[in-house]
């Protein structure tokens, strides 16, 4: 197997886009702490804009665990974190029993194992990683956005406890044949297995969640399970994702995953753009060695006024990163529905819209894909556990 290269930064890069990465990570900090709800251990689920007026609202369990992983990413590199992240994630380890869905389980050994690895045996005797398929819907569906959040939680998980290692034994091996199954051979990840009615209806269909989050885990499980296979394919789906990009460094939406061909361009989301793009393709780049940098930072570009409408989706004043643009959901989902019948519409410009909500989870995406990046805290890391495991190099991907 190829072994991880060590790779430096881009300096052109860094230097065009430090002013920008820096006043995004500051304001994802405080953009977290607004919205932060202490009374619960949970962030809120959004700002949004109403009449001119930001207001925040709901909160959101997947969400709050992501909000830890770039915390505490933020934090690692000496960004100002207020907020005690061990504390949210004791308190999430005493309620896991209560979850419904093996997507939050992982996102919760994924932060347990960065934030607080000695607390992980917590975990053991509330859940029973033995029937996870008869006890939660979307392991059942073969979800590929949330059985990749479970397979990264299982392997930073057994990188520090040796005794939950054991415990869920070959777990790790039957959650990748499980997404791998998942994959249709052209660089693309459809949505679930077919399973099920809606599976069957939309099984050659993929989001562009679909694509990150497999593609960072089988980066991570191709390190530390040796395997080739899942490394290869973690890069020719990146290679895709890219050959895709829009020219305006647009992430596209919609995939299929029997041709590889883009579905639907609609919504362009920001936090593909700044988050969930650069952090995947920053880990399958350390693990292959192939330089992602220019599709990376291409993509960033569409943030402030380089894109559909001209618009700039960062509102400093606010704290806030505006969600997406795109036609109205009628549109979408018509188009969507043809697509499924073998009609493929061109994507209509006419109608398209600044959605103007800004999620937690988005501000969580950025920290943990910039955070170490650009600034004088660039190779200061500290927080990391037991410098001296030999799977360390798994918390380096990214």
């Amino acid at each position: 197997m190829k072994s991880m290269i060590k790779q430096q930064p881009n300096q052109e890069y860094i230097k065009k886009y430090t002013k920008l990465l820096t006043g995004l990570l500051n304001l994802s900090v405080q953009g977290l702490e607004d919205m932060y709800l202490p009374e619960k251990y949970e962030f809120a689920m959004k700002k949004k804009k109403v009449n001119g007026k930001v207001i925040i609202e709901g909160e959101n369990l997947r969400y709050s665990l992501i909000n830890l992983l770039g915390l505490h990413k933020a934090q690692s590199h000496n960004l100002p974190v207020k907020i005690d992240l061990r504390k949210i994630v004791l308190h999430q380890l005493g309620k896991v029993d209560t979850y419904t869905g093996v997507g939050e389980i992982g996102l919760l050994l994924w932060a347990t194992a960065l934030i607080s690895p000695e607390d992980i045996k917590i975990i053991l005797p509330k859940v029973n990683f033995n029937n996870i398929f008869e006890t939660y819907n979307d392991a059942r569906l073969g979800n590929t956005m949330e059985l990749s959040w479970l397979l990264t939680g299982l392997l930073l998980a057994s990188t520090f406890d040796e005794n939950f290692k054991k415990t869920i034994g070959n777990l790790p091996i039957e959650i990748y044949n499980k997404i791998r199954k998942n994959y249709g051979g052209v660089g693309v990840f459809r949505h679930e297995a077919k399973v099920s009615l809606n599976g069957k209806l939309r099984g050659k269909i993929g989001s562009f969640a679909d694509q990150v989050y497999p593609i960072y885990a089988f980066s991570l499980y191709s390190q530390q399970m040796n395997n080739e296979e899942a490394l290869m394919i973690a890069k020719d789906c990146a290679q895709k994702m890219c050959d895709h990009q829009g020219e305006q460094g647009q992430w596209m939406w919609h995939y299929n995953a029997e041709t590889g061909d883009v579905v639907s361009k609609f919504p362009v989301y920001s936090v593909h753009q700044d988050a969930m793009a650069p952090f995947t393709l920053f880990a399958v780049q350390k693990a292959t060695g192939i330089n992602f940098e220019k599709y990376i930072y291409k993509g960033l570009d569409w943030l402030e006024e380089n894109n559909e409408l001209n618009a700039n989706m960062i509102d400093w004043e606010n704290n806030a990163v505006w969600r997406r643009i795109a036609q109205p959901n009628s549109k979408r989902k018509t188009k969507l529905l043809l697509s499924l019948l073998g009609i493929n519409l061109k994507d209509d410009y006419n109608s398209l819209e600044v959605l103007y909500e800004s999620w937690s989870y988005h501000l969580g995406w950025i920290l943990f894909a910039f955070a170490g990046r650009v600034g004088t805290e660039q190779n200061n890391e500290k927080n990391i556990p037991d410098a001296k495991n030999s799977n360390l190099k798994i918390f380096n991907l990214n």
